[in-house]
């Protein structure tokens, strides 16, 4: 059995409003004379985005092909989450923790998105399944200026207005650039500031219950009514505030620009609104981010070019809670609770909140109690660089060049209700006991003391990892034919762990520990990548088209970057189920992938391309149960560990069908048939399994997020330029229509006892 999901998308769901001055010249590509990122590729254009009935660049790449988003998660070419790489003209935007994007870049400052599901040019790494170049606007020949309002606020939460629920929504951005003093020297910025009023946005039907009989241990106060809202997700919103900005200046034989990107997030995260009704008190996260770069491209003669890229990123998160902001120390405090509140929330001890409500059997929250005990905060700071260039000789375009980034991490969490209690114990932190300590510290501790001070040295200390390439691609191009062939060189230093004996550590029982010779920092990984394509074409407008390529990528840090303390309690602590396994000696990742596929247009009326795809990923994180191999049969040391033992096969097909527009219409038709196969969808997929003591199968079985078909209907009727009169010129309307089959599952029946 499956299920098939079907998706509307109208504009005019939200109030939205535009305002153009000063000249219809918005923006210029600014486009460099280097050579294209690959033969072959989706392309998104501003003016496609601006069309589409939906904002942001998340949603514009959910309705690509070969693009599967699943709670949140994105998967191209039937990879895992982080496996894709994404770049902000030409660099790297990636952090290393989750393999993510980690910035947020304004829809109205996209000047072009380039989405490639491999295949792509040697000059990028990384990323094994896919990359997403996106590429901001520079200013245009005249001055411009821009406003856009969305918003849904025609009611409040839980109410409706058009028999749609109001989340709250509103955005605001605002576009500006042109000419700055000077013909070349032009600019280009956008503002927005963002409220998600629900983030969850799911279906949910509210209560109302009146004359309550309810009562909590020890305490026996009450509380007359509880209500909650018909289809909206309390305690689930976002208000965000970002920048970004071009600066850009052309000279006669040389290119310069400089980019600007920064954004502020208070982020209000609940699994549990409807118990927390009552509590007025909430923990948020405030990710803030910014990122600047530069550029420099000289075009020495007629045949050599060089470029220069350099940047420097910042990416910082912190949890903070709605009395007392950042100041964990007094999270937990009651004394500091009672002053905060003038004496209206009291705790029943020194660090504990209030027994909670208990009303018809469920408990809810009594105001002022503190949801989530877990202060947290990382930093992560990161600089790059990259120098390429460019020589036509002949029939040949050899573009030669290398890149390098670098970055500092740190991490920390700390449960602040054992903070407190350990305090009121013993008075002072020195007092504190370390093992006592170890237990209300967060497992991915580094970077920072038990205190959450910085500290430099150690096997706690920063993480630094280090990357860099040298590559190489020749562009030989016939009448009829181009090919391409690139050789890529990686270096990858992860600032991972080895322990010399996985089996048989080195432990000292008496502390709990390992012994500080029981590790030694794992040695760089060197790989070689080739890579090679070819287009044929003829006069008609058909292309034949081929890529085959090696990519390779070092895992997400967060599967192997935990401190001290961790590696200890799980290898020494045995027997006990942990549902964040450590890794540590973590390989790279290495896929292979092959395209073929066919491009033509027809009658001038539309346009065709259609391919077939594979793709095999090995080495993909797994956990496995460690065997001891010491002396004896020690128990103690069969502990669960990531290792690169699982592998993936993806095989399909993506069909792209796009007419001229005619009569104002223009239709585009998306599907793509995917078989994607796998050991395990995730490094924790076998985790139970390997608890349990079970047999883990080789077999390769369909993935958790693995859809067989997805596919777009896009039809826009739309104005032209001195179309329609004054009124109608340029007005237009959008309809998406989306499809897909729905996720493999496996039919089990359990037995009636007895």
């Amino acid at each position: 059995m499956k299920t098939i999901k079907i998706l509307w998308s109208l504009t005019f769901l939200f109030l939205s409003g535009r305002t153009i001055a000063l000249g219809q010249d918005t923006t210029s590509a600014g486009t460099s004379s280097f050579l294209p990122d690959s033969l072959q590729g989706t392309v998104i254009t501003a003016k496609e985005i601006d069309r589409l009935p939906q904002r942001g660049l998340d949603a514009v790449l959910e309705i690509q092909p070969a693009i599967i988003v699943q709670d949140g998660d994105m998967h191209i070419l039937g990879g895992r989450d982080d496996e894709t790489g994404f770049y902000l003209n030409g660099l790297p935007i990636i952090d290393p923790f989750s393999n993510t994007s980690f910035l947020h870049i304004i829809p109205e400052a996209i000047e072009q998105i380039d989405i490639f599901t491999t295949g792509y040019s040697t000059r990028f790494g990384g990323a094994n399944s896919g990359l997403v170049n996106t590429r901001l606007k520079t200013g245009g020949k005249r001055h411009h200026f821009s406003v856009d309002y969305q918003t849904d606020k025609f009611a409040a939460a839980g109410k409706k207005f058009l028999n749609t629920y109001s989340y709250r929504d509103q955005i605001i951005s605002a576009t500006a650039g042109g000419p700055l003093y000077f013909p070349n020297l032009r600019f280009f910025i956008a503002l927005e500031n963002e409220e998600i009023g629900d983030t969850q946005k799911r279906f949910s039907k509210g209560f109302r219950i009146d004359n309550l009989n309810s009562s909590a241990t020890l305490n026996p106060d009450s509380i007359d009514r509880l209500t909650y809202p018909d289809g909206f997700t309390s305690n689930n919103s976002s208000k965000r505030w970002a920048g970004n900005a071009t600066l850009l200046y052309k000279g006669k034989h040389t290119r310069s620009q400089l980019n600007f990107l920064f954004d502020r997030q208070k982020l209000y995260e609940d699994n549990q609104p409807m118990l927390h009704i009552l509590n007025d008190r909430h923990q948020y996260l405030v990710n803030q981010n910014w990122f600047i770069s530069g550029q420099f491209e000289h075009q020495l003669t007629k045949y050599l070019h060089y470029r220069f890229d350099a940047g420097i990123s910042r990416k910082h998160s912190e949890r903070y809670d709605d009395y007392f902001g950042n100041d964990w120390r007094k999270w937990s405090d009651s004394l500091a609770v009672a002053r905060h509140t003038d004496g209206r929330v009291q705790y029943r001890n020194g660090w504990r909140s209030e027994y909670d409500y208990y009303v018809n059997g469920f408990r809810f929250e009594r105001n002022g109690t503190l949801n989530n005990p877990w202060y947290f905060k990382q930093n992560q700071q990161a600089f790059f660089g990259r120098f390429e260039t460019q020589a036509t000789l002949g029939r040949h375009q050899i573009q030669l060049g290398m890149d390098a980034r670098s970055y500092t991490m740190r991490n920390y969490e700390i449960n602040t209700i054992g903070m407190m209690q350990y305090s009121y114990r013993y008075g002072l932190d020195e007092l504190i006991p370390d093992y006592l300590l170890r237990e209300n510290i967060g497992s991915q501790n580094f970077g920072y003391d038990a205190f959450g001070y910085p500290i430099e040295w150690g096997f706690n200390g920063p993480k630094k990892p280090f990357f860099a390439s040298v590559y190489l691609e020749d562009r030989i191009i016939h009448k009829n034919a181009i090919f391409t062939f690139g050789l890529r060189y990686d270096y990858f230093d992860t600032d991972d762990n080895v322990l010399l004996n996985p089996g048989y550590p080195s432990v000292n029982h008496g502390e709990g520990e390992l012994t500080g010779d029981a590790w030694k920092n794992k040695k760089p990984t060197r790989a070689l990548q080739p890579r090679f394509g070819v287009t044929l074409f003829n006069n008609s407008g058909s292309q034949l088209y081929f890529t085959y390529g090696k990519y390779v990528q070092p895992p997400k840090s967060s599967l192997y970057y935990f401190n001290s303390n961790e590696y200890a309690k799980q290898i020494v602590s045995w027997g006990q189920l942990y549902l964040n396994p450590i890794g540590f000696n973590l390989d790279v990742v290495r896929s292979t992938s092959v395209i073929i596929g066919f491009k033509k247009e027809f009658l001038n009326s539309f346009s065709l391309n259609v391919n077939v795809f594979h793709k095999l990923s090995q080495g993909l994180p797994q956990t496995e149960t460690n065997q001891p191999s010491g002396p004896g049969d020690d128990y103690s040391l069969y502990y669960r560990r990531l290792v690169n033992s699982d592998f993936s096969e993806i095989k399909g097909l993506n069909l792209s069908l796009l007419t001229k527009r005619k009569k104002r219409l223009q239709a585009r038709f998306d599907y793509t048939y995917q078989n994607a196969k796998g050991t395990g969808s995730n490094s924790v997929s076998h985790l139970i399994a390997e608890y349990r003591h079970v047999v883990t199968s080789i077999k390769a079985h369909p993935l958790d997020y693995a859809v067989a078909h997805k596919g777009t209907v896009n039809l826009d009727y739309r104005f032209a330029r001195n179309d329609g009169g004054s009124l109608l010129e340029q007005l237009g309307i959008n309809l998406l229509f989306r499809f897909n089959s729905g996720h493999p599952f496996t039919r089990d029946s359990i037995p009636s006892p007895g």
